[in-house]
């Protein structure tokens, strides 16, 4: 399984340390067609003019320009990566001018979260040197925090911004995360865990630190664990964030990989902090902040000018619940993927099926059997999890809908929770593929879960594009194979759910759809719902069943543009007409000329698009060398070769 990779496009707006956003809006205004980059080398030319200018004012405001404009403009980001922004703006970062330190390291941590290939740059452009200069500069040892009044001070601030730009590097790059160890930044990163000396948003941004650079890496995890006590007091207190002790979960989980199975104490505090986490409603969080908070965009900019931070504070709630709850579901997915010679074992047998036409169907099931440690499945069990996570799937109503996303404040709340209804989907892929019917609720549950998930993905206001899709149609299609492993009698209750209504909301998505994963899910579903049609094919009803979905992968999945679509409808068509009752059908439908017209054609688009499959090559190779294998053994057919 391994890591699931976080998505941080998005960063909260910092306040804007000495009132230079006018300038900033000024220099946007002056982009002209900012979308289409007209301007940008100029506006690249003066924000590093500012960064380099003798006026500390200047360059708090090139800082800004830099934080702004490289959101709002990729045009505008990718000119200054290839100006080296980062040899200009990273020794800001040890400016004497604290307001200087605060935008420089601001700026680069809002440029280093907009993308993994950015953060890369920006290490290649050495900003590990300056950030760990100053890290050593500024804060001795001995540093504390000086907080009057509840108010952190300027150096706080700075740190924590430092914290979110090595947390962005780390996560990204592997030459950030040696020289992490080259430097010894895991000892420096350790001193603010502690809870009594260290405010929560250096708790938090360390621990996130802690959490990436501990992932498979053996010199920062045999330190960390060292200091596994600190971390497990922040998991099981109640005096702190949501956040940070799910966080420290994750920390906990990634030094101690598989062999936190034996760790009783961490893994219940683990389980016991997963299950408060999920169990608060975000959903009805968000539903209540759009009522009792205004988000007109004239009310927004007036709320801003006056300094009033009450909204603030609700959405700020909501977003950490979704921040904490997204960390939740990650530890729950990398949980079930510790045991990495037992997914070896899955994918050999797979492959094994690739090589044998004959014997797709003999190691389907052994495929499908339960891999996750029996400590995890009480976990699971135990905690009603499943229903838990399946709960975050769910949209708000409509009214509510309209409401978040007329401004700006609420579209980002929205988009954040679309990435949690996202991960939760994610998650249940996971489950189905790992887990037994038994643990996720049995056989009717199941079929009821698949029901709801054809509702997220199926209906005609849903859009067939994005995450969100893919995720749904991902974990429908994980719930389908769960189903269809199950004993014949079981599964085939699931082809007497599905109408005409439903395959054809199915196929009307794919044919909208231009992604090529969501394709593939909607091939795989409808792959399966045929197999299982077939293992009753003397019944009218599943022939009918198997005759329309045959034709509808040979005719359109097959054909499809992208290969590794047509690759996995080719595997799925062998795979359902594999067995020697389905020769009739085979005959009638006249598929042998069929098949033998498609062939040339995939040759060709192999040949075409060879350079651009990358890892997709050898599959589709495999593919297409089963199809001449199946060719071949069903023209030796007697009744196939009589109806010839």
């Amino acid at each position: 399984m391994g890591k699931s990779t976080k998505s941080r496009k998005s960063k909260v707006a910092r306040d804007d340390p000495i009132g230079l956003d006018s300038a900033v809006i000024e220099l946007e205004l002056k982009a002209g067609d900012i979308e289409g980059g007209k301007n940008q080398p100029e506006n690249v030319d003066n924000m590093m003019a500012q960064l380099q200018s003798v006026n500390p004012e200047d360059r708090v405001c090139g800082c800004h320009s830099l934080a702004r404009l490289s959101l709002a403009s990729p045009e505008f980001r990718q000119v200054a990566l290839d100006r080296k922004v980062a040899r200009i703006c990273g020794p800001l970062a040890l400016d004497t001018d604290p307001m200087v330190r605060l935008a420089a390291l601001g700026a680069l941590n809002n440029l280093s979260g907009v993308d993994p290939d950015v953060a890369e740059i920006l290490v290649e452009q050495d900003i590990m040197t300056p950030l760990t200069a100053m890290m050593s500069t500024f804060y001795p040892p001995d540093w504390t925090p000086n907080i009057t009044n509840k108010k952190i001070d300027m150096l706080s601030n700075c740190l924590s911004e430092a914290l979110g730009l090595l947390w962005n590097l780390v996560e990204s790059s592997q030459s950030a995360v040696n020289m992490f160890n080259n430097h010894n930044l895991v000892h420096t990163v350790l001193r603010y865990l502690d809870i009594t000396v260290y405010p929560i948003t250096l708790v938090q941004a360390s621990l996130s630190v802690l959490a990436a650079v501990c992932d498979n890496n053996l010199p920062a995890s045999e330190v960390v664990l060292s200091r596994e006590t600190n971390l497990l007091s922040i998991l099981q207190s109640d005096n702190i964030s949501m956040l940070a002790r799910v966080t420290s979960g994750v920390v906990l989980l990634n030094i101690h990989r598989s062999d936190i199975y034996n760790q009783t104490g961490s893994l219940a505090g683990i389980a016991s902090t997963v299950t408060q986490c999920l169990n608060k409603d975000a959903r009805q969080m968000v539903c209540q902040y759009s009522s009792s908070s205004p988000l007109d965009e004239n009310e927004e900019m007036e709320t801003e000018a006056d300094g009033d931070k009450s909204e603030d504070v609700d959405m700020k709630e909501c977003r950490e619940v979704m921040k904490s709850q997204s960390a939740a579901l990650e530890v729950i997915v990398n949980l079930t993927g510790l045991d990495d010679a037992e997914n070896d074992w899955v994918d050999e047998e797979e492959n094994m099926s690739d090589e044998n036409d004959e014997s797709f169907d003999e190691h389907n099931d052994s495929v499908k059997i339960s891999e996750a440690n029996p400590a995890f499945i009480e976990i699971v069990v135990a905690n009603n999890l499943v229903e838990s996570i399946l709960s975050k799937a769910n949209d708000v109503p409509e009214n509510v809908r309209d409401i978040l996303v007329s401004s700006s404040r609420g579209r980002k709340l929205y988009e954040q929770f679309q990435e949690l209804r996202t991960r939760a989907l994610l998650c249940v892929s996971c489950l189905s593929d790992n887990l037994t019917k038994s643990d996720l609720g049995g056989i009717e549950r199941l079929q009821q879960i698949w029901t709801e998930l054809g509702r997220l993905c199926f209906s005609p206001e849903v859009s067939g594009e994005g995450e969100f899709v893919e995720a749904a149609s991902g974990a429908m299609r994980s719930v389908t194979r769960r189903i269809c492993s199950e004993s014949p009698e079981e599964a085939r209750q699931l082809v007497g759910v599905i109408g005409a209504e439903d395959l054809a909301g199915m196929m009307a998505t794919y044919s909208n759809s231009q992604s090529s994963g969501v394709r593939v899910n909607i091939v795989n579903i409808l792959g399966d719902v045929a197999g299982l049609a077939a293992t009753n094919i003397k019944v009218p009803a599943c022939s009918q069943v198997l005759s329309q979905l045959v034709t509808w992968m040979e005719e359109t999945g097959a054909r499809d543009q992208d290969l590794r679509v047509v690759a996995e409808s080719l595997d799925k068509l062998m795979d359902v007409l594999s067995e020697d009752d389905s020769d009739e059908l085979f005959a009638q439908m006249k598929l042998l000329a069929k098949l033998k017209q498609l062939l040339p054609s995939v040759k060709v688009k192999m040949e075409q698009q060879k350079k651009s499959l990358g890892d997709n090559f050898p599959i589709v190779k495999m593919a297409k060398t089963n199809l001449q294998r199946f060719i071949k053994y069903k023209e030796k057919r007697p009744l196939i070769a009589m109806s010839r």
